[in-house]
């Protein structure tokens, strides 16, 4: 029963994140109004969450973790699909 917490595939968070953009344009639907009296604190908080996106996504990248994994798995990947 612990262990079925784990490997859940349908978590709130899960579900969230899938549906991030729809959720969020449902709440600007619905606060319309707050949001073009904010507009510019919205559009600068938005380019700042791409911004840290985008770091993230190259730490990341850059990580010694993945590029070990890179080095690890790709000839392996390649041998799959090959005889695949």
């Amino acid at each position: 029963p612990l262990l079925n917490i784990f490997i859940k595939t349908q978590s709130r968070n899960k579900v969230a994140m899938k549906n991030q953009v729809e959720l969020r344009r449902l709440v600007f639907d619905k606060y319309e109004n707050l949001y073009k009296n904010v507009s510019s604190e919205f559009i600068n908080d938005l380019f700042n969450e791409i911004e840290t996106l985008k770091k993230t996504i190259r730490k990341r990248d850059s990580s010694l973790d993945m590029r070990l994994g890179n080095f690890i798995f790709n000839p392996l990947r390649k041998l799959k699909s090959f005889f695949m």
